[in-house]
């Protein structure tokens, strides 16, 4: 069995959404994230300094059956 080096580090998760607000309203209140940056169409989430998720505002996303990604 292969295991993961201890040195690896795993970057944010990028996420296209179709409603920013919605998206935040989750995040911030179920998932317990906090803004830390936001530009016009994306937003950073995450705990302390560290970003863990970025939101793209992406209007008309919809949900992707069967791909590795949630919207198309």
């Amino acid at each position: 069995m292969n295991t993961i080096d201890p040195q690896l580090k795993l970057g944010a998760v990028s996420l296209s959404v179709a409603d920013l607000e919605r998206s935040l309203d989750y995040y911030q209140s179920q998932i317990g994230l906090q803004i830390l940056a936001q530009e016009l169409d994306v937003v950073s989430l995450g705990v302390g300094a560290t970003t863990l998720l970025h939101l793209h505002y992406q209007p008309g996303a919809q949900i992707a059956r069967r791909r590795t990604g949630h919207f198309r």
